[in-house]
């Protein structure tokens, strides 16, 4: 499991150079999570998550 952890996206004042900041913390991120992906033998049972929300959390619902 990993975990990239941004803080967050409502940043009303220095807001075009805090968006492009975390953008690039994001696509870096991701980037390197689907590096390791292709390299493991179980890399094609990996299944990516993002959640966003402020003090929000999610239940697992199983069918």
């Amino acid at each position: 499991m990993g975990y990239l952890p941004l803080g967050g996206f409502d940043t009303h004042s220095n807001q075009r150079n805090e968006h492009g900041q975390l953008l690039t913390t994001l696509a870096e991120g991701l980037a390197a999570f689907f590096r390791c992906r292709r390299s493991c033998p179980r890399g094609r049972g990996t299944v990516l998550m993002s959640v966003s929300g402020r003090r929000r959390s999610f239940r697992w619902v199983m069918p």
